[in-house]
């Protein structure tokens, strides 16, 4: 099964690098990286863990294939923006959360990459 295009729309539409998805998932960034290539299988902990931190549903992780041709598809490419919005609406709220149970003031995911956050 290949979702590793799904894995890494995911991080990047999140705002994140590789090593801050492989804290989130419990994991090492060379194991996204191998994931995002598709060297390595995901594990049913860390697909559940995906859609946990992201707020993704299960089945965007299999649309892999769909991925490349969302630029010559206009319906496609509609649905992969809404879900990029979405991500980064999920990554918000938990930036917010986590701001609140802390008792830190919160900082966007934009003002964290440009102070030269996560690379994509």
């Amino acid at each position: 099964m290949r979702i590793g295009k799904s894995i890494k729309f995911i991080r990047v539409a999140a705002g994140i690098g590789q090593k801050e998805m492989a804290r989130r998932l419990g994991t090492t960034a060379s194991y996204i990286s191998m994931l995002e290539t598709n060297r390595a299988g995901a594990s049913e902990k860390v697909i559940r863990k995906i859609m946990e931190q992201f707020g993704v549903p299960i089945h965007f992780l299999f649309l892999d294939e769909d991925l490349k041709f969302k630029d010559k598809n206009p319906g496609m490419a509609f649905v992969f923006e809404k879900i990029g919005e979405l991500i980064k609406t999920v990554e918000e709220h938990r930036v917010k959360d986590e701001a609140v149970k802390y008792g830190r003031r919160p900082a966007s995911p934009d003002s964290r990459a440009s102070r030269g956050g996560p690379a994509n």
